[in-house]
């Protein structure tokens, strides 16, 4: 049997091909796609899940997004009175990180969940805020004339929104 193209290449190459999925079903699908494309994932799960999120979640927002993860497996892990004094020191240890804390690996299922969520607020701003609204006045005599009109959002203003979505988990986490 003929090997394919893709089977020729190199494991580093395979992995990063597979970095670039847009989202979490493509990236399983070209996983099970062929053993070539499985076998350089098992090799490298975390660098690829890792990679994965990095180039889906804009760099502006990563740090909110990969905090707003980390505090979602400390209250799925921890529960009753000591909970508190866990989630406390680890979100201290985040903070003096200082935005250092995308340097970590990320699980599968962290990746999972982080896309499923980025896509999820994503489809929010597309669907319902989409366009920012700016009202204007003009002073006509006898009376004034106002007018509405509407431009995309600006990365930033997007940028905002999703690092907003992502402070809101971190903080009814614990609830």
């Amino acid at each position: 049997m003929a090997l394919s193209r893709i089977e020729h290449t190199s494991p580093e190459l395979k992995q990063l091909v597979l970095t670039y999925s847009t989202d979490w079903s493509s990236l399983r699908s070209a996983i099970l796609s062929c053993p070539a494309f499985y076998s350089a994932f098992k090799g490298a799960e975390q660098w690829i899940a890792t990679r994965f999120v990095k180039h889906l979640i804009d760099p502006d927002v990563l740090p909110e997004a990969f905090l707003a993860q980390g505090l979602r497996n400390l209250t799925t892990a921890w529960s009753g009175p000591e909970s508190a004094k866990v989630i406390e020191g680890w979100l201290a240890a985040q903070l003096r990180k200082q935005r250092r804390v995308t340097d970590e690996r990320l699980w599968v299922g962290d990746a999972i969940a982080m896309s499923r969520l980025h896509h999820a607020i994503d489809w929010f701003v597309d669907n319902h805020i989409g366009y920012c609204k700016i009202a204007s006045c003009a002073l006509i005599v006898p009376r004034p004339v106002f007018t509405l009109t509407e431009r995309p959002l600006t990365k930033n203003e997007r940028n905002w929104i999703c690092k907003s979505e992502a402070a809101y988990s971190v903080r009814n986490a614990g609830s």
